[in-house]
């Protein structure tokens, strides 16, 4: 059944009158009266007693009008609920990140934000940059965290987060202490583990060149595409690997980590936060916002005889 023509039937009943509630309504008087006998109609019996000038209610009536308010009300509520639930759906952010970023000290800004936004549900997606930009555009995504490699950055905006330096990572048993930074020149006779090139072709080269730039060519014993995955091939013993220094916090057994000497400052990687440039969502300003106030930086020190990461204010 209709519930406008349950609607109806209340607002006359309360009314008294078809002229009166027809102007409630805002639709004509004879309208109203033929909708009404189709109300009647479906029910099978006469609604309203229509034999004197003020109308009144017939039983069957007055039994209809007392659920019918208590339908309505349940519909009212299934309705506030459908809106409720609709708007929780729409009130989410969506955020992808890839790899490098979960070893980040995101949640200072992350914490900050739901401080702020409570009301916000976070979706966090893990994706590669180039992807994470295809999102963005499309509007499938709201922020993302990623580097700029091989990624078409037309249509977004940017934000820097936070900048990584390279470290080694070596088998444990190699010949060289923990407690004080390496000159990789004395790597020159070591095999090394690099980075898989058609993964990435600028750290793949920008490994190379810091080689190079120490005066050899590394002798390649194996391509790891991650960071775990290159971290067990040192471990097993197939040679140095060069990872960002936020890996100085893990340990694995047979890798030690080393800080290298002199390290170049025109090597590393720029981890960004990434949105769509056109009509960004008010509430993903926000997030970037809080995550770039309380951004930290790497900063690398010894503590008893290895040397270990802290993330500090910038």
């Amino acid at each position: 059944m209709d519930t406008q023509l349950i609607e109806m039937f209340v607002v006359l009943a309360r009314r008294r009158s078809f002229t009166r509630a027809a102007e409630e309504l805002g639709m004509p008087q004879p309208h109203l009266s033929r909708l009404i006998r189709r109300l009647e109609d479906i029910v099978g019996a006469e609604l309203i007693d229509r034999s004197n000038r003020q109308i009144a209610l017939t039983p069957a009536g007055e039994a209809l009008l007392a659920e019918a308010r208590s339908v309505l009300d349940q519909v009212n509520r299934a309705l506030q609920r459908t809106t409720d639930a609709a708007s929780r759906e729409k009130r989410r952010l969506r955020v992808g990140y890839t790899a490098i970023y979960a070893d980040l000290p995101l949640h200072h800004g992350i914490l900050a934000f739901r401080r702020q936004h409570p009301d916000i549900a976070l979706e966090f997606r893990a994706a590669t940059g180039a992807e994470q930009a295809d999102w963005l555009r499309s509007g499938e995504l709201d922020v993302g965290l990623f580097q700029f490699i091989n990624c078409d950055l037309t249509g977004l905006s940017w934000n820097p987060f936070t900048r990584l330096s390279f470290v080694l990572a070596i088998p444990e048993d190699w010949p060289f202490p923990s407690d004080r930074p390496v000159d990789l020149a004395q790597l020159a006779t070591y095999p090394f583990v690099l980075s898989d090139r058609s993964l990435s072709p600028e750290i793949h080269d920008a490994q190379l060149a810091y080689c190079e730039s120490a005066g050899f060519v590394p002798q390649v014993a194996a391509y790891g595409r991650e960071r775990g995955e290159l971290m067990l091939l040192a471990a097993s013993g197939f040679g140095a690997c060069f990872l960002f220094e936020q890996a100085l916090r893990i340990r694995l057994d047979g890798v030690r980590q080393l800080v290298i000497a002199h390290p170049r400052e025109d090597i590393f990687a720029d981890c960004q936060i990434a949105w769509a440039a056109q009509r960004p969502e008010p509430v993903a300003l926000d997030f970037i916002a809080c995550l770039t106030r309380e951004r930290r930086a790497p900063q690398t020190g010894r503590r008893g005889n290895r040397f270990e990461i802290e993330w500090v204010r910038p």
